[in-house]
């Protein structure tokens, strides 16, 4: 588990009560079904080094984060992967942010000051996909190609 100043980030527990509806949720989510198909949960459990559920202040469930290590050409980065609850998407809060981009900067922010490891984080995100776009680059990533987006520690 990791805070941030506005979330909680506990690891993914398939068996907990509360996680499981909240990976039902996203099974019907039609830009999850369109990303993943049918195996969103595979993707969260098999295919990510650590996957965390995502909390709100108010301790509410409201998405999930996840990613592996990686290394091309000697330099070790990250590869996450993000997705917030349908009802949660451009929902903006008193500082005119979306709850999106402050849990993607916040996450980001906080795994490149904890990780020294690493030099950048990439995101990934389908074109079509213009709310995590916009959160991405709101978030201080920067497009690099394709559908492809950095974020690099700070010098």
């Amino acid at each position: 588990m990791f805070k941030t100043d506005n979330f909680k980030f506990y690891n993914l527990n398939i068996n907990h009560p509360e996680h499981q509806k909240l990976i039902e949720l996203f099974e019907m989510d039609e830009l999850v079904l369109e990303e993943f198909g049918d195996d969103f949960l595979g993707h969260l459990s098999e295919r990510l080094d650590k996957t965390y559920v995502v909390a709100n202040e108010n301790d509410e469930l409201i998405g999930f984060l996840g990613f592996y290590e990686m290394v091309k050409a000697k330099v070790s980065f990250l590869d996450m992967h993000f997705s917030l609850e349908k009802s949660y998407r451009g929902i903006r809060d008193n500082s005119n942010e979306t709850v999106g981009m402050k849990m993607v900067k916040e996450s980001s922010d906080f795994l490149l000051a904890n990780r020294k490891t690493i030099e950048y984080i990439q995101l990934s995100i389908h074109y079509h996909n213009k709310g995590s776009l916009a959160a991405a680059e709101a978030a201080g990533f920067i497009h690099f190609k394709q559908s492809f987006y950095r974020k690099e520690r700070s010098k």
